[in-house]
Order: structure tokens, then sequence, then C-alpha cells
């Protein structure tokens, strides 16, 4: 009874504080949630940390918080949040599609940013801003008052606004935009991007295929907007003013290292600025066209540097300061020059200059980017006379790779022998080799480093065996910029030769000193027999020597077949060993033989020790006789067991060979 009670009280407690409004216990959200547009109620975790689409794993991550979304089709509309970051599983994989996210209708907005929070690795599309107001901007992706946002390796492709930003619409925000696609969207004002008073940092993006009614096709930079445009490109869009770009209304617009090709406009097919200050820096210019005027730029307060105007002529309108630039009918300026720029492939979107191009080492090293648009370091010294100088463009050309010391070892063989096949790579800009072949009798195989780093190393393939006859190779490399070397530069080396199975040399034979010879000489040479069975092999010997067992190397691919030790020590035991190897790398090992020197207190007449009897021994012994030398064991030549005149006569006659 009492237990009931105080459950009963319990219960009758709980209902009490909620009738109050005393909080409930809240779950604690989680830091990671993932979303797979092929997850259902059944998967575990469902309406925790699994969803079947985005904006619930938003919704329901903590922050900061990670939302990983697998690749698949996901036709809603988002709206991201603080501290979160929503990551994809790649552009080409990933899609939000905001198409019918609106009752059926496309949504205003596909994306709807925060501050601090972060896009990556979508498509998205579908968006049509045609509402009024607000609805009427950033198909797209709309960012209003954002801060620290980061957007990055999306596309947003097909999106409109009836007003400003058809891919995306920044408003009083700065975000950090890398490694973006904007193609095919449209709006007023803006197609690619829109950015009032905003300031945003755009890097390596394209910008393709847009347009607008009225400025700027690809991107629109409006009312005290400050904004970084870096390693970009704009192609193929359109508009009334900038096809490229407009700048305008106390915008202040910095572009570095950026292409404008084929844009076209009334006004500025390239870039618009209208009361607006922008700084064009190694930017390349081509097949921009303005009905009205400047097919490259139009509009005042610009300043150029270094850049490539290549448009068919009437490149600018209106006051510019242009120095140091490649201008098409030519233009007032420090520096400037008209000649062709000579692109290695301009028909096809290749703007890397030729070797010969006037715009190599042309522009100037102050206020130059110390990098191109593909990461290659500037300046480089690309004419060759000592001096490194900022190319004019976008690309700074640099030395092509190239290829040295190329071999195959061995030079012969038979079909059982293992080649490999060598050649050294440098790249003066510090890129790696994205092709290192071999072509070995027309076809190739690929090689791997073998020593060094990737762009300053030694390339190596093999082990190959080859048939028997005569075989030919080349070697062809190009690195992850498109420059290319061959080696040789045309036609291909000989080799290696291959012949039948081969033999092995000899095994040596006939030692001198013989084998367990004793009392030899300190001063013994080593001699031995060798040879090789094939006719035409050369042989080399590897000859080990030393007191120890086995002997150690003292000398290899010798030819000839005698060694000189130097002078030995008196009563040691030496060992000695012969290798022989012939030219197709066969080798055959010798036995180990041995032999032990002359104890030098024990010959008689070896006056001075050194372990031989000879004409130095009679000279020493006249000085030991006469006082000046000590007496030495050997001096007893005639073995009275006293050292006298008359062991001097009969060393003489010992070493005249009559006794």
């Amino acid at each position: 009874m009492k237990r009931f009670l105080g459950v009963l009280f319990a219960l009758v407690l709980v209902f009490s504080l909620a009738a109050i409004g005393f909080p409930s216990p809240v779950l604690a959200q989680p830091s990671a949630v993932w979303v797979d547009d092929d997850f259902t109620p059944a998967t575990p975790g469902w309406g925790t940390t699994r969803f079947d689409n985005i904006q619930d794993g938003i919704d329901a991550v903590a922050s900061p918080g990670t939302v990983h979304v697998a690749a698949g089709y996901y036709a809603e509309n988002i709206f991201l949040k603080y501290g979160v970051q929503v990551l994809g599983a790649g552009a080409t994989g990933t899609t939000i599609d905001g198409s019918t996210a609106r009752g059926g209708l496309p949504a205003y907005h596909v994306v709807v940013g925060a501050n601090n929070a972060t896009l990556n690795g979508f498509t998205v599309t579908g968006g049509n801003a045609n509402g009024t107001w607000n609805n009427g901007k950033g198909g797209g992706m709309y960012n209003d008052n954002c801060s620290s946002l980061m957007v990055a390796n999306c596309t947003f492709y097909n999106n409109s606004a009836w007003d400003d930003g058809g891919g995306m619409y920044n408003h009083n925000s700065s975000p950090t935009v890398t490694n973006c696609t904007f193609s095919s969207n449209s709006a007023g004002w803006g197609g690619g991007m829109y950015n009032g008073e905003s300031s945003p940092t755009v890097t390596n993006c394209t910008f393709l295929s847009n347009s607008a009614v009225n400025g700027a096709g690809g991107m629109y930079n409006h009312h005290y907007s400050s904004v970084t445009v870096t390693n970009c490109t704009f192609s193929n869009n359109s508009a009334t003013w900038g096809g490229g770009m407009q700048n305008h209304y106390h915008s202040s617009v910095t572009v570095t290292n950026c292409i404008f090709s084929g844009n076209s406009a009334t006004w500025g097919g390239g870039i618009n600025n209208d009361e607006s200050s922008t700084t064009v820096t190694n930017c390349t210019f081509y097949g921009n066209s303005a009905t009205a005027g400047g097919r490259a730029i139009s509009g005042s307060t610009f300043t150029v540097t270094n850049c490539i105007l290549w448009d068919n002529g009437n490149e600018i309108a209106n006051g510019v300061v242009v120095t140091y630039s490649d201008i098409q009918g030519g233009y007032s300026g420090v520096g400037n020059i008209d000649a062709n720029p000579l692109f290695v492939n301009p028909a096809a979107g290749n703007y890397h200059l030729q070797t010969s191009s006037p715009c190599i080492d042309a522009g100037t090293n102050v206020g130059a980017p110390n990098k191109d648009i593909e990461g290659n370091p500037r300046p480089i010294d690309g004419d060759g006379d000592g001096t490194a100088i900022t190319d004019m463009g976008a690309y700074e050309e640099y030395a092509p790779p190239q290829l040295s010391s190329p071999s195959v070892q061995p030079t012969s063989g038979t079909p059982s022998t293992n080649f490999y096949y060598y050649v050294s790579y440098y790249d003066s800009a510090g890129h790696s080799p994205y092709v290192r072949r071999v072509y070995i009798d027309g076809t190739f195989y690929t090689m791997s480093l073998h020593s060094g780093i990737a762009s300053n190393g030694t390339y190596r393939y093999g082990p190959k065996n080859l048939s028997v006859g005569s075989h030919d190779y080349y070697f062809y490399f190009e690195d992850s910029k498109g420059g290319t070397a061959r080696l040789p530069t045309s036609g291909s080396y000989s080799g290696p030769g291959v012949s039948e199975a081969n033999n092995p040399p000899n095994v040596v034979s006939n030692p001198s000193p013989v084998n367990h010879a004793a009392g030899v000489p300190i001063d013994a040479d080593l001699n031995w027999t060798g040879g090789d069975p094939d006719a035409g092999d050369t042989v080399t010997y590897y000859v080990y020597f030393g007191t120890s067992v086995p002997p150690p190397l003292i000398s290899y691919d010798q030819s000839a077949t005698t060694y000189d030790p130097g002078t030995l020590n008196n009563n040691t035991t030496y060992y000695w060993k012969i290798v022989a190897r012939d030219n197709h790398w066969a080798t055959t090992q010798g036995p180990t033989w041995d032999f032990t020197t002359v104890d030098a207190g024990a010959l008689p007449g070896d006056a001075n020790g050194d372990g031989v009897v000879n004409i130095f021994d009679i000279t020493y012994l006249e000085m030991i006789v006469a006082g000046l030398e000590a007496e030495t064991p050997g001096a007893d030549a005639n073995e009275d067991g006293e050292v006298n005149i008359f062991d001097i006569t009969y060393l003489e006659m010992i070493v005249a060979g009559l006794v």
C-alpha cells in the first residue's frame, strides 16, 4: 500500500510540474548526421542520425555539426544553419533540384545561406526566383547578411532570377567561393553571381554561358562591394553591359590571373566598369565582342597591368590606364606592345604561350602575383636571358620537363635476362610527371620513380624479358601542366641485344700461390686462370682477399687475371677467392684458397727480414758486419752459428744462384 501511494505521488508530481510549464528533458542533438535518398524508416538511426532528405538532417544536427550527404538526387530546397557543414559526395553525383520544391513549382531559392555555414560538393539546379522583392533574387543560392560562409566544389546550373543573381545572390555578405562552376544561369543583373554591398572572395571558379538582360552575364558587383576574383574563367557569357563582368556604383574589384573569352555585350564584352575602381592584373582577354565599344573592357577607373587583350581590335572603350600589356591595335602606356601573343591553341581554349611568344618576360614584376592561374610560380626566366620577368597574360610560360641519362641494363643478354630501363626526369617548375613511359619495340610501359623526388629523380621500368634479336626504345614524359619531353627527340635507341642462352664464365683455376702453400714471399702476387666458354663474351673478376673467412671484397670489375695485394705480413695465413662475371651478368663463384707467408726468422740470408733473399740483403749484411746495424735472425747465411765476413761471401753465392 505504501509503495502504491509512492508511485501515485510521483505521477501527480510529474503532471503538476508539466501543468505549471516545467520543461521536459531534451535529448542532445548529434554532432553528425547522414543523409541518403535510399534511406528508409527501416534504416537504423532513422529520424535521429539517418535521413532521406537534406533539410531534415540540417534541422537535426547540432551546431557546430556536419551533415554528410551521399551521392543521389534530392528534390528539395534547403536552409543552411549557423555552424553546420553540409558536405556532398561531389557535384557530379550529388544534386539538389529545386524545380518542384515549392508545391510542385520551382523554389525561389534552392539554397539559403547562413553565418559560419559550409556547402561543399553539390550541383544546385532548378531554382527560379520569379517572385517579388527578395523572392526575385538568388534562384540558385540566396545569401543575405551572411558572414564566414564557405561554398566550395559546387556547380550552380540552370537557375534563374527575375531580378538579381540567377546562380548566387550575395547581399551584405562575405562568402568564400572556391572551385565552383556557374553555368547556364540567367537574371536581370548578374546571371552567374550578384554581389551587392558584399565582399566575396572568388577563387578557381568558372562562369560559363550565363546571361543577364541588363548587366553582367557572369558576375555583377554593385553598390560599395569589395570583390576579389582570382584564377577564374569567364566564357561565353552575355549581357547588355559587361558580358563577363560588370562593376557598378562605388565598388572596388580586384581581378587577377583570370581568362575572359567569348563573352558578348553591347558595352564591354569582357568587363564593363561604371563608377567603380577595378584592378586587372595578368588576365587574358580573347574573342570577346561588344557592339558599341570595348570588346575587352569599357568604362573608366581601370588599372590594367600584364594583360593580353586580343579580341580583333577595339579592345578598350573610354579612358583606361594600361601598362605592360599586349593590346591588339595598340594602346598608349608604359611597356605596352601590339603583337600576336601566339597562344598555343586559342580555338580549343588553350591560352598558354608558345615558347616564341612576345609576351614572355614582357610584363613587370611590380604588383604581379607570385603564381599563375595554374599555380605555376611567377616570375620564371622564360626567354633565358638570365632575368626572370613576369609574362603577360594568365599563364606563366615555364620550361618544359627535361629527360637525361637514358640507359638499359644490362646492354645484352638472353631471353631469361631481366632488363631494366632508366631515365632521369627534371621539371624546373616542380611538376610531377603525369605520363611517364618507355616505349619498347613500339609498346609503351609505365615507369616508376626509382630514386630522388617525383619532379627531379630517376625513373625505372623492369624487369623485362625480351626475345632473341635486336630491340629499340625511347622515353616520353608529360607533366601535369601539359609540358612534354621525349628522349631521343626523334627515333629510338638501339638495344639491348638478346642472343641464345648464355653459358656462365669458367670456374677460375690454377691459383698462384697454390692452395695451402707455405713459406710464400710477402711480396707475392695473386694469379689465376679464368675465361668463358662462349666466344665473344668478356669476363671481369671480383677479388676477395684477407685474413678472415670469408675474405672481404677488395677489387671488382677488373679484367686482369692477376692482383697485387701489396706487402704482406710474415708468418700469416691469407684467404682468397675469385668470382667471374660475363657481359651478360652471369657469375661463377670460385673456391676459397689459402696460403701462409714465410717466417722471417727462419730464412737464412734474409738479413733485412723482409721474407725475401735478394741483393738488398747483401748490403744490409755488410752493414751488420761493420757494426752499423743490429744482427738479425737471417744474417747467419752459412748457418755456422756466427755472423761474419764469410756470411757475406756465402750470401753473394746464394743471390748468384751458386748454392
